[in-house]
């Protein structure tokens, strides 16, 4: 006999022994005994059944937190290697498109690839909202890059709007805050520029 075998056996045995003590010190009377012990079965399967229901709502939920956990972790490392590629474009002061079959990386079609990692990711009409912030900012930068269209600080405070802009769609995305978008961004720029110009 294997070890199971036998204490399913004095499980058995147990409850023969306890049944028996009933009937004999006339704990339970014979005719009522069957009953309870039907009403007893009755009792444990519908117990059995409720606690498997219950444990079934409750895994898929945990399941459906990691999984969420997951997204979101994944959606701070896409957006925070986005804003690392787009401080590089933003630093050398260009969008670096070298020839087709060149050695030199190009900043265009990393730049794509970036962005459909973010549509991968993120609900189409943040997507698209990134991108048009996307299009401001290289915009702004290209107007830069001509001679006399801005003024440093008029510059410098289209920038930083549109990059606070960029940021609250990302934000929105990942933390599902409903906030407008231009307040806050227009003021936090103005003020920004607005102190460090008035240190020069």
């Amino acid at each position: 006999m294997s070890s199971k075998t036998t204490w399913q056996y004095w499980v058995l045995l147990f409850a023969l022994l306890v049944l028996g003590a009933s009937i004999i010190f006339q704990i339970f009377n014979v005719d009522t005994l069957l009953n309870r012990l039907y009403g007893s079965l009755i009792g444990v399967v519908l117990t059995a059944i409720v606690t498997v229901f219950l444990l079934q709502g409750q895994m898929q939920s945990q399941e459906k937190r990691e999984k969420s956990v997951k997204v979101f972790e994944k959606k701070q490392l896409v957006y925070h290697d986005f804003l690392v590629h787009l401080d590089r474009i933003l630093q050398d002061g260009k969008l670096a498109i070298p020839e087709r079959g060149s050695d030199e990386p190009n900043e265009l079609i990393e730049l794509i690839l970036q962005l459909g990692y973010i549509k991968l990711h993120a609900q189409e009409a943040h997507t698209r909202a990134i991108t048009e912030q996307v299009t401001k900012i290289l915009g702004i930068l290209r107007q830069e890059q001509m001679q006399g269209v801005d003024s440093e600080r008029t510059f410098y405070k289209s920038l930083a709007e549109e990059i606070f802009l960029l940021v609250t769609i990302m934000r929105r995305d990942l933390y599902d805050h409903n906030e407008q978008l231009g307040d806050s961004s227009e003021k936090l720029a103005v003020n920004l520029v607005g102190a460090v110009f008035s240190q020069r």
